[in-house]
């Protein structure tokens, strides 16, 4: 899930941002936002409280790492009311 904050600060006051978010549906590339591999032999023993980590779980991951895009919920209001929608679902 990714969640952008919409707002800045202006002193004491906040805003809503309204600028339009342009982004892909399909092979979204985070592979440059996401933490490096672990060098091969580091202890991964704390990573799962000492369990095995299963091949479902996201820190099994490799690059690159690109992902589809399946839903959209959007805000429409201001920072103190409002609503949520959900405009577009993809499968």
């Amino acid at each position: 899930m990714i969640h952008l904050k919409r707002f800045e600060a202006n002193g004491r006051f906040s805003d809503k941002i309204d600028t339009f978010v342009e982004f892909p549906t399909k092979s979204l590339d985070l592979t440059n936002y996401m933490h490096p591999l672990l060098p091969s032999g580091a202890d991964k023993s704390e990573l799962n409280g000492g369990l095995p980590l299963s091949l479902e779980d996201p820190r099994t991951q490799l690059p690159p790492y690109r992902y589809n895009l399946y839903g959209v919920t959007n805000h429409y209001g201001n920072l103190s009311s409002g609503h949520c929608r959900f405009p577009a679902l993809f499968l």
